[in-house]
C-alpha cells in the first residue's frame, strides 16, 4: 500500500509532548500516555471535505493548510513501519470522510435535542435544559448544518488503545463554539460515531469507567 496517497510525511516522535489544545492531536487522553516503546507516527492528511466544519478560533492551531490536517498514529515500534491495520483505517477514513462529516454534524445536534445516543455530556438535551442555557447563551443548533458552523477540526488520531472498543478507531479532536475551555472529542470506525465528549476524555456512548 502506497502511503503516500494520503499522508506526507510520516515520521515516528518521541512521546514527552505537552498534552494541550495547542498541539492537537493530544499526546494522552485521560491521563494515559503511550506506553513505553511505543511511538506516535506523525504527518498531514489531505482531507478536504472537513473544511466544511468553519469555527473560527484564535487558537494557534485554528487554521489548517488549505485541507491539511495533522494526523497521529499511535501505537507500533520505533523500528518497525505503522501497523498495517491503522494504514487501512485512515484509507478508510479517507474514503468516507464526506459521510463522516455528516455523521459527526448529525450526532451533535441529535445530542443537543436529546435525540439518540447519550454521551453523558452537558450537551446532551442541552437546548431543552436551563442548566445549559448560560453555557449555550441563546445558541441554537436546529439542524446538522448550525453545527458545521459551531465545530472546526484541528487533527486526528488512529489509535487502538480506547477503553471500550476493540481495534483502531479514528479519534477526531475539535474546537467548538460551545465547548471552548476543553474542546470536544469525536470517535468513530469510520462508518458511524461511537461517543463524544471533552477533546482528552471522550469515550464511547454507553462506556463507564469502574470507580472502585
Amino acid at each position: 500500500m502506497n502511503r503516500s496517497n494520503f499522508l506526507q510525511p510520516l515520521v515516528p516522535a518521541d512521546t514527552d509532548h505537552e498534552n494541550d489544545l495547542e498541539s492537537c492531536p493530544p499526546r494522552s487522553v485521560r491521563g494515559k500516555e503511550i506506553g513505553l516503546g511505543d511511538v506516535s507516527w506523525n504527518g498531514e492528511i489531505d482531507a478536504p471535505a472537513f473544511k466544511a466544519f468553519r469555527h473560527k478560533t484564535s487558537h494557534a492551531d485554528s487554521s489548517a493548510a488549505g485541507s491539511k490536517y495533522a494526523l497521529s498514529i499511535w501505537g507500533g515500534k520505533v523500528e518497525d513501519a505503522p501497523p498495517e491495520s491503522a494504514i487501512t483505517l485512515a484509507t478508510e477514513f479517507l474514503a468516507r470522510q464526506n459521510e463522516i462529516v455528516d455523521a459527526v454534524a448529525t450526532a451533535f445536534c441529535d445530542e443537543f435535542h436529546g435525540r439518540g445516543l447519550d454521551s453523558g455530556m452537558w450537551w446532551f438535551n442541552g437546548l431543552n435544559r436551563e442548566d445549559a442555557a448560560w453555557v449555550l447563551q441563546g445558541r441554537t443548533f436546529n439542524t446538522p448544518d448550525d453545527m458545521l458552523a459551531a465545530l472546526q477540526l484541528t487533527g486526528i488520531i488512529i489509535r487502538n488503545d480506547m477503553d471500550g472498543v476493540d481495534g483502531y478507531i479514528a479519534h477526531l479532536c475539535f474546537h467548538a463554539d460551545f465547548e471552548e475551555e476543553h474542546g470536544v472529542g469525536v470517535l468513530t470506525d469510520v462508518r458511524k460515531v461511537l461517543g463524544t465528549g471533552y477533546l482528552e476524555d471522550v469515550t464511547p456512548y454507553g462506556f463507564k469507567y469502574d470507580e472502585t
